[in-house]
């Protein structure tokens, strides 16, 4: 199947990149919600440039913040993921999260994290989408997308 990653810290966060036919996609893993849209960035990230969001902190030129309201799970990650693509490709920078916060009621994320130059060509990710979204946090959180490629 795909690339896989993970964090060797003794919890179950872990990414990896799914093949799929026409697009791309990824499954993330976590053991709580913060976690997991973590994950869920950091394999966004590797699609759209290749990179680690290790290697991308080592390019950080300054700090972001993102704050979002959703009325669900599923719109929250695609809001989130939309968010990330949304600054490379208005401001030219890959937004690197070092925090997540996900609440619960209301639903709603905040990170904040360091930007890394991007390019000026176009990305190879053109959005994260509902098309093959899963998305639970209990029994445990678990995400799977297909992005427009």
């Amino acid at each position: 199947m795909g690339e896989n990653h993970s964090v060797g810290n003794g919890g179950t966060m872990s990414w990896k990149i799914l093949d799929h036919e026409a697009d791309s996609g990824f499954e993330a893993h976590g053991d709580t919600l913060d976690e997991l849209f973590a994950e869920s960035a950091a394999a966004f990230l590797f699609l759209c440039s290749g990179k680690s969001m290790a290697s991308l902190r080592e390019e950080g030129l300054g700090t972001e913040f993102i704050s979002l309201e959703a009325a669900d799970l599923e719109e929250l990650v695609v809001s989130w993921l939309n968010e990330i693509l949304f600054l490379a490709e208005t401001r030219s920078f890959f937004f690197v999260p070092s925090v997540v916060r996900v609440r619960t009621s209301p639903l709603s994320l905040y990170a904040e994290g360091c930007t890394a130059p991007c390019g000026t060509g176009p990305l190879p990710v053109k959005a994260a989408t509902y098309s093959g979204l899963a998305v639970q946090n209990v029994p445990a959180p678990y995400l799977r997308m297909i992005v427009d490629v």
